[in-house]
C-alpha cells in the first residue's frame, strides 16, 4: 500500500497539492503538476533538439501524435515502467537526388503583416516593394 502512494512521486505531489489548497487563500500557490507531466515536457526539450540535428544531419523527420502507445510499447518490447510521449518518424527523403525541395504556397507578405491595424501595409514592406 505505501508503495502504491509513494511511487513516481505521488505522496509527494498529493502532499504539495493539499498545502497549495490550504494555503491558496492566504497568498496564491503555483498548481503542482504530476511527474508524467513534467516528463513528457522534458521529453519534448530533448525530441526537439534531435529533430533538429537529424534535419541538419540531412534526414526528413515527422513527430507524430495520436499514435497508440499499446501497441507500440508491445511491438518495440518497452516495459510498462516506461511511458512513450512522443514517436519521431525518422528517415531519408523519397528521392534526394533528382527532387527540388517543394515550396508550400505563401501569401504574400502584405496580405499578412499589418502596422497599427488591421489591413495598414507596414512601411518596410512599401519600400521593398517598390
Amino acid at each position: 500500500m505505501v508503495a502504491y502512494f509513494s511511487g513516481e512521486g505521488v505522496l509527494a505531489t498529493r502532499l504539495k497539492q493539499v498545502a497549495g489548497h490550504l494555503l491558496s487563500p492566504t497568498r496564491p500557490m503555483p498548481s503542482v503538476s504530476l511527474a508524467d507531466t513534467w516528463a513528457f515536457k522534458n521529453t519534448m526539450l530533448a525530441a526537439d533538439h534531435y529533430l533538429l540535428a537529424a534535419t541538419a544531419l540531412g534526414l526528413a523527420t515527422a513527430p507524430m501524435e495520436g499514435f497508440d502507445a499499446l501497441r507500440i510499447r508491445h511491438a518495440l518490447k518497452i516495459p510498462e515502467r516506461f511511458a512513450i510521449p512522443v514517436v519521431v518518424a525518422t528517415g531519408h527523403h523519397e528521392s534526394q537526388e533528382n527532387a527540388a525541395p517543394k515550396r508550400s504556397p505563401r501569401y504574400a507578405p502584405e496580405e499578412v503583416a499589418y502596422q497599427d491595424e488591421f489591413g495598414r501595409t507596414p512601411a518596410f514592406l512599401k519600400k521593398i516593394a517598390d
